[in-house]
């Protein structure tokens, strides 16, 4: 799920983002994929420690926010995205 999100969720809104994990459960589900009930993909990617240090430098403390700097920061590739 965090490889789908990182690879697809870039350039999406949050709604998007949010319609597009709850597909991705709904299928891990299907197929009996085992998955932690509380996954939150920018929690997977980035320690809190970070999310603090960011807040620090100005960035906003809300789940748009944290997925878009954890593509950022963690992305092998040049992220592309839409941050309002």
């Amino acid at each position: 799920m965090t490889a789908a999100m990182m690879s697809y969720c870039g350039p999406f809104p949050s709604e998007l983002r949010a319609t597009f994990k709850e597909a991705l459960l709904k299928k891990a589900r299907q197929q009996k994929i085992l998955y932690s009930k509380d996954y939150s993909f920018s929690s997977f990617m980035a320690k809190p420690i970070e999310f603090l240090n960011w807040n620090f430098k100005g960035l906003p403390d809300d789940q748009f926010s944290k997925e878009n700097a954890v593509l950022v920061t963690k992305g092998p590739r040049y992220p592309l995205m839409i941050d309002p």
